[in-house]
């Protein structure tokens, strides 16, 4: 079973979307492939293990996509993905964008339930995956092929032989919390998807010599979206398991300037700033959803350290569709 939407976006509304710039027709190939082409020694990607450069990346992805093509990965197949954030959960996702199939995402703390789950409504070809992951996550229980991450990375060459994707079709499937009921797969197509990339990016002001922390999941809109937005020059650093003394050792390392997600996060790596008596960070901006902002977070982020706060909204569901204005006041953000 293929993942489907049931609406599929009329093309009067297409072409206004067209029209108004919320969506366009720029390729994959425009992005990661284009920089590792023309720079390729520019830091991509950081996390707890190491760093990679754009063609260090791409090289990896065309690794991933050889794989995943012999294992029998076709247009519109879906793939579930259960990701920390790391390195190896970045390639995994941009190779299966370039395969044109579907990424089910799921994060590495999901449980075998949620795995059972995911299988149940979208029938994926693969899953992929750490090593580490595939007992606990019961996987032999399911009728679906395991690829993990080191089997990803194994192929001797890689492929760049791939067509752009449809990027009216199906592309990424997210899931809601499931607060009050079971968790519902939330489709997106790349126009989608990448439409709150763009908003989000407006939010921070996004540049080629930005790069964001992300401690979120990866395999979340926050995170998904972060990577996305970063690849197209800038750079990514990840966080897989937070901590404030450890977390801000790693962000100014790898020479993190905005960061994205709930408020405690800044809050901390604030605090661990203020304890340490410093008045700088390599943070320039913070953006901030998801819950109440407290006035004191906001204050200590402006006169103490110059970093720009954002307030931003989105889901799941429609990510990044309302931010607030460089020239708002205090007083808006916690009104």
């Amino acid at each position: 079973m293929n993942v489907a939407l049931r609406v599929p976006t009329s093309s009067d509304l297409v072409l206004q979307y067209m029209d108004a710039g919320w969506w366009n027709d720029s390729g994959l190939r425009e992005g990661l492939e284009a920089i590792a082409e023309r720079d390729g020694n520019r830091i991509a990607v950081v996390d707890n293990v190491g760093t990679w450069t754009y063609e260090m990346l791409r090289d990896a992805v065309e690794r991933a996509v050889h794989t995943l093509q012999g294992a029998g990965l076709e247009r519109d197949d879906s793939v579930l993905l259960v990701s920390p954030n790391s390195f190896d959960g970045v390639v995994a996702f941009l190779s299966i964008l370039r395969c044109s199939a579907v990424t089910v995402a799921l994060d590495r703390r999901c449980g075998a339930s949620d795995v059972a789950h995911a299988i149940d409504m979208t029938s994926p070809r693969l899953a992929v995956m750490p090593r580490s992951s595939v007992m606990s996550l019961r996987l032999a229980d399911h009728d679906v092929r395991v690829v993990t991450f080191d089997v990803l990375q194994s192929a001797a060459h890689g492929t760049d032989d791939w067509p752009e994707p449809d990027k009216a079709a199906p592309s990424v499937v997210l899931f809601t919390s499931g607060t009050t009921s079971k968790p519902k797969g939330v489709i997106h197509s790349l126009h989608s998807f990448l439409s709150g990339v763009r908003n989000l990016a407006a939010a921070f002001d996004f540049a080629d010599e930005d790069a964001p922390f992300l401690s979120s999941p990866l395999a979340s809109i926050t995170g998904l979206s972060q990577v996305q937005m970063a690849l197209c020059g800038g750079h990514i650093v990840l966080e897989d398991k937070f901590d404030a003394v450890r977390s801000l050792d790693h962000l100014e390392a790898g020479r993190a300037t905005v960061l994205g997600g709930a408020p405690v996060i800044a809050e901390m790596l604030l605090g661990e700033c203020a304890r340490r008596e410093r008045t700088a960070t390599t943070l320039r901006a913070i953006a901030l959803g998801g819950s109440m902002i407290p006035r004191p977070l906001l204050e200590m982020a402006i006169e103490r350290f110059s970093i720009r706060p954002v307030r931003v909204y989105g889901s799941s569901e429609a990510p990044i569709h309302t931010s607030s204005l460089p020239g708002d006041s205090l007083s808006e953000f916690v009104a």
